[in-house]
């Protein structure tokens, strides 16, 4: 304790209490500065404040020792510091107090100069005239070594420190070991500098700073490199960059280190990075920070790469690009990281891109982001850029308001060289309007070896529009719409291979819905147990288009109406389909009313049907094919069925095998058509008023109609051309064992046989309806057929 003793006029720096005596040690009024060479001992618990002046205003004093803690009293001026000078606190375990009594700043450094400070604790220090609360430097290196700068401010820039360089002179600045809180300035709330120097800081903390304008913990300016390593800036706040804010600067590493709970008035939670270099985060984490406008950890506008790597951007918030915001700056790369439950209430629930290079996520984790009233619940592409691609991630449960769950463009941008997925995961995206995993527009999309499950949008539960799209090696399973294409919604090109699409939903084609000349192009894939509310189990196409299945197995297929896998609609008189499949299983489909496999509906169509398996396919109407009718026109393009097995599919009302109506010519080429039955009429087939039909080379058996017509039922004025073929045990329970015949088709038979038909009421092998006619060559064998009376022929 010190205290004045009122006889003496002395201080007395030590006194003890003894049988009632009161012993004193007493000093001159000013007791002299204790130096050792060029090392100053600020030791006195009264004249702290005088001798730190003295050591400082020492030329020949290097290294200051302060043994006491030191609050000044009086208002004092800076001391200046035009030499290399050292000071630091030795007070035992706890750090040395200087208390500047809300004066400052305490040091300035000039130009030739420098100075370190260690163990100390700089406190209440304030400059209400300009930068610096406690610390200015000019053109001068400075170390801060595991010392507490807290609760200084500063009117201009740097609330604990300010640094200024110029002349290209590159300075070094390091903190090390310290604490930086409290601290407030209008830029850099901590820390603020400005010119060509670099900057260190290591295993320290920066929290609960704050700036006006700029940088909540650090501002810099025109500045070199940054390097934050093993640090923590928490709790910072600024209108930009809410604890870091770098302009014109250097590149800026983040290693080891933890940004969390800052926030940003406007852009920036974290970071904000305008017109710099690189900006490279690893093995750091980056959680609950907030902007209120873009970035809600980073936010890095004309500048060059940012690259997170090993590390985790997890519960940041703003309008747009919940952790993440890249505005016209370079290449965005996420590196086995994890983003998670970042949040924008636009768009960009992780990351936004506007104008950048491009943007590339691997071996990370990215799960839960969302952007809620907005757009691409990961990834938001607002202006036009090189390339997106998803490599060997996982990316889930994630959420846009409007578009994209993963990621969306507008129309106005583009991705030059498109989007690619490989060897990812991406499961339970969801968006409420188009695109549960990606919303783009005439963008190339190529997914490889990749799962994508239980995806989810209003249209298109994958991918919406595209103008090719590429899936190969890849699962697709559970995805769904509300409305159209559980998978995939385009009018591009898109081709399927190696890959499996199964229990897929949508109102309108569970796996692809289609419109305006899309192509569709399924090789040595599996479409399986998808389905298709009203229309088209896997696949639905509007208004003309191409689909073509190679080697592939198509099974257990729904549709709740029309088309159990796939149905095609015109609604233009210039609409064309095409549908060729071959060397392809297809079976168990099934539609509620029409076309358990295709149902066609208006408008030209080519159907190919080669080396294929058709078996226990049904619907009300067409087992297979249900094929014709609506308003656009008559359908006068040609069906095919040639060296298939079509067997066991099953029809209630017309065609167990098709049902055509105003339907082109068909042509039935070495093929088996069998066991095939219907309820009412055409076990095989039923035509009416469409073109002509050739059978040639086929085994056409064992198929049945509860009424007439065990294989055909025409009611066409049209022609059947038969050569070459067998129909054998064919079955009606009314007429027509194996022909039901209309009045004037004409039905020409070459080289063929029928065998063992029957009808229960009349022709056990044909039966013709008024003039109806018959051309039989010599050739043909009519044998065990068996009928009723009536007109038939043979009975």
């Amino acid at each position: 304790m010190v205290l004045k003793l009122p006889f003496t006029g002395c201080w007395v720096a030590t006194y003890r209490l003894h049988r009632s005596k009161c012993w004193a040690t007493a000093y001159p009024t000013t007791p002299p500065l204790v130096t050792n060479d060029t090392i100053a001992f600020v030791d006195h618990p009264q004249y702290g404040q005088e001798h730190l002046t003295e050591a400082v205003g020492n030329a020949n004093i290097t290294t200051i020792i302060i043994r006491v803690n030191i609050w000044l009293q009086n208002p004092s001026e800076t001391l200046n510091v035009a030499r290399n000078l050292r000071v630091d606190g030795e007070c035992g375990a706890e750090l040395c107090t200087i208390d500047g009594g809300q004066n400052g700043p305490l040091f300035t450094v000039y130009e030739g100069g420098s100075l370190i400070l260690n163990r100390l604790f700089i406190t209440e220090f304030s400059n209400t005239m300009g930068d610096g609360g406690a610390i200015v430097m000019y053109n001068a290196n400075l170390v801060v070594n595991a010392c507490i700068l807290s609760q200084n401010s500063a009117t201009g820039c740097g609330g604990a420190v300010y640094h200024y360089g110029r002349n290209n002179i590159r300075n070094n600045i390091s903190i090390s070991e310290s604490t930086m809180t409290q601290n407030s300035a209008g830029n850099g709330g901590a820390l603020y500098v400005y010119g060509p120097s670099n900057i260190f800081i290591s295993e320290s903390d920066m929290t609960r700073n704050s700036a006006a304008s700029y940088g909540g913990a650090v501002g810099m300016l025109y500045t070199g490199i940054l390097t934050i390593a093993g640090s923590t800036m928490a709790e910072n706040m600024a209108e930009s960059g809410g604890a870091l804010s770098i302009s014109y600067s250097g590149d800026t590493s983040i290693i080891n280190s933890e940004m969390t709970s800052n926030s940003a008035s406007d852009a920036g939670g974290a970071v904000y990075a305008y017109a710099s270099g690189d900006v490279y985060i690893s093995n750091s984490a980056m959680h609950k920070n907030s902007a209120e406008s873009y970035g809600g950890a980073a936010f890095i506008y004309y500048s060059g790469s940012a690259a997170c790597v090993g590390s985790t951007m997890a519960e940041n918030t703003a309008k747009y690009g919940g952790a993440l915001s890249m505005y016209y700056s370079g290449d965005t790369s996420i590196i086995n990281s994890e983003m998670t439950s970042n949040s924008a209430s636009e768009n960009g629930g992780a990351v936004q891109i506007h104008g950048s290079h491009s943007i590339s996520i691997d071996e990370s984790n990215i799960a839960g982001n969302s952007a809620s009233s907005g757009h691409g619940g990961v990834i938001r592409v607002e202006n036009s850029i090189d390339t997106v691609a998803i490599i060997s991630s996982n990316v889930t449960q994630n959420y846009a308001g409007q578009n994209g769950g993963v990621i969306s463009l507008p129309s106005s941008a583009s991705i030059t060289n498109g989007i690619s997925i490989n060897g990812s995961s991406l499961s339970q995206n969801r968006a409420e309007k188009y695109g549960g995993v990606a919303r783009v527009h005439s963008e190339h999309v190529q997914i490889a070896d990749s799962i994508l499950s239980e995806n989810a949008a209003e249209t298109a539960g994958v991918i919406f529009e595209g103008k090719v799209i590429s899936i190969s090696r890849s699962s697709m399973t559970r995805n769904s719409a509300a409305d159209a294409g559980g998978v995939l919604h385009s009018t591009g090109a898109m081709y399927i291979t190696d890959s499996d699409m199964a229990e897929n939903t949508a109102e309108n084609g569970g796996v692809v819905s289609t419109e305006g000349g899309a192509e569709i192009f399924i090789t040595r894939s599996s479409l399986l147990r998808n389905n298709g509310g009203f229309s088209g189990g896997a696949l639905n196409l509007v208004n003309s288009g191409m689909v073509s299945v190679e080697e592939s197995l198509l099974m257990g297929n729904t549709a709740g109406t029309i088309g159990g896998v796939i149905y095609m609609r015109s609604e233009e008189s210039t609409s064309s389909f095409r549908f060729l499949i071959s060397g392809s299983i297809v079976t168990q489909n099934s539609a509620r009313t029409l076309g358990g496999v295709l149902r066609h509906y208006t408008g030209d169509c080519d159907i190919f049907i080669t080396r294929c398996s058709i078996s226990e396919n049904n619907a009300s109407t067409g087992g297979i094919l249900a094929v014709g009718g609506g308003a656009v026109g008559r359908v006068a393009m040609p069906i095919r069925i040639s060296d298939s097995n079509v067997t066991q599919n099953i029809a209630q009302n017309y065609g167990g095998v098709a049902y055509l109506y105003e339907a082109g010519s068909m042509e039935i080429i070495d093929s088996v058509i069998t066991q095939n039955t219907v309820e009412e009429r055409g076990g095989a087939f039923h035509i009416q008023d469409s073109g002509d039909i050739t059978v040639i080379g086929s085994s056409v058996a064992q198929n049945s109609a509860g009424e007439r017509g065990g294989v055909f039922d025409m009611i066409s004025r049209n022609t059947l051309d038969i050569s070459y073929s067998n129909f054998t045990e064919n079955r009606a329970g009314e007429q027509g064992g194996a022909m039901n015949l209309s009045p004037g088709s004409l039905m020409n038979v070459t080289l063929s046989t029928f065998r063992k038909n029957r009808a229960q009421s009349s022709g056990g092998a044909v039966f013709m309806v008024g003039a109806a006619t018959m051309n039989v060559h010599e050739d043909v064998l009519f044998e065990e057929n068996r009928g009723g009376t009536g007109n038939t022929y043979p009975h």
